[in-house]
């Protein structure tokens, strides 16, 4: 099993919940690290736990949400972590980095950070990147 999870490595969140009728947006602009970590399915163990990414995040995330929302996905020999607004991350199956992919980001103003999960097809990886201003 890969999970992923983005962890501040520094200062807390700040988070207003009293506009519940509203999107809540979490104001943690702190440094992170974007982590995936292997599980073995059967007793939990920790087969690995890679940092994959460093930064202070580019886009506001919902309060509900996390920067690790997205869903690793692996075609069996290879696994893509889509980490939001930052980067896309190809790993082997032992969790060596064999390429990273700068998103960008079109304006961090216009949406959340997404948290669309990458699909494998063929030798392509396919990232939606669902902004509400020049996504692609």
């Amino acid at each position: 099993v890969y999970a992923l999870t983005a962890v501040a490595r520094q200062g807390t969140s700040k988070i207003d919940l009293s506009a519940s009728d509203k999107v809540v947006f979490a104001s943690d602009a702190v440094p992170h690290e974007w982590r995936m970590l292997a599980i073995e399915e059967k007793s939990g163990r920790i087969l690995w736990d890679r940092v994959l990414h460093e930064a202070t995040p580019r886009a506001a995330r919902h309060a509900k949400g996390s920067y690790a929302n997205a869903t690793p996905a692996t075609n069996g020999k290879y696994i893509v972590a889509a980490l939001g607004s930052e980067v896309v991350v190809g790993l082997d199956r032992d969790g060596k980095i064999l390429w990273k992919h700068d998103l960008g980001v079109t304006n961090p103003k216009d949406a959340l950070d997404p948290s669309s999960s990458p699909v494998i097809f063929e030798n392509l990886v396919v990232v939606q990147c669902d902004f509400r201003k020049d996504g692609y």
